[in-house]
């Protein structure tokens, strides 16, 4: 979500911000789940549940970790740490993205900087990585983010490829991620898709030879496997509620 103040990032008006990186419980993260993308799927497998859904605006497939049941609810944030070894770059680039020109949007993107963000600090803070050098060049630390912004750009391209190739063969299909918790409350979250294992041990020969060669079995494989980390996450918000009375 692009809320706030979103302007071009400028080495003169911002030579004295810095962003706090090891501030992890910002708005920006306070959030039930976060957009990855491929690239970055083979680290996040393995500690998050991970589904698909369904851009309502492009009609585009996007791979979504999913961090808590609720709005605003991350259940990975646990006493100001992240209990994950992998945090999504879609959460660590901020407080910057890439905007496009309106005129142009053919034209390379820009990197822009939220001025609203609770993660920049003046440079003086101690635990403020700055931005700019003193001769108004990126710094060490913006040049990883550029770097990580140009992973998350191919990253989306070749995710939207690789999910449109998995409906093409019919193994999406939509799902209702139905949570119990250990008090007996429950709830759902909708809108999602999963990948359908029927469909998938009933490809024909030519269509299994594809998707191997393609990746999208191993794509499946990844997705199906990294659905048991929703009983982690039942458990932690289970443990953060009282007995239903």
């Amino acid at each position: 979500m692009n809320t706030g103040n979103i302007v071009l990032l400028d080495p003169v008006k911002h030579n004295k911000l810095g962003v706090n990186t090891t501030k992890l419980n910002s708005t920006h993260h306070q959030v039930n789940r976060v957009y990855i993308n491929i690239n970055e799927l083979s680290n996040l497998v393995h500690e998050y549940p991970i589904f698909i859904n369904k851009n309502s605006i492009t009609g585009q497939f996007q791979l979504n970790a999913i961090l808590g049941f609720e709005t605003g609810e991350n259940l990975y944030l646990q006493n100001g740490q992240w209990n994950a070894r992998f945090i999504p770059m879609d959460l660590l680039r901020h407080p910057f993205q890439v905007i496009f020109s309106e005129n142009n949007p053919k034209a390379t993107g820009q990197i822009a900087i939220n001025e609203s963000s609770d993660l920049l600090e003046n440079i003086a803070h101690e635990k403020a990585e700055a931005i700019f050098d003193h001769n108004g060049n990126p710094s060490t630390y913006l040049l990883r983010i550029q770097k990580m912004i140009t992973q998350l750009m191919s990253g989306a391209q070749l995710s939207r490829i690789a999910l449109q190739g998995l409906h093409q063969h019919k193994l999406l299909m939509p799902i209702t991620l139905d949570i119990t918790l250990n008090n007996g409350a429950q709830s759902a979250l909708e809108g999602f898709y999963g990948i359908d294992e029927n469909a998938l041990q009933q490809l024909s020969s030519a269509a299994l030879e594809e998707c191997h060669k393609k990746g999208y079995l191993n794509l499946c494989y990844l997705l199906l496997s990294s659905a048991t980390h929703l009983e982690k996450l039942i458990s932690w918000k289970s443990n953060l509620i009282t007995p239903l009375a």
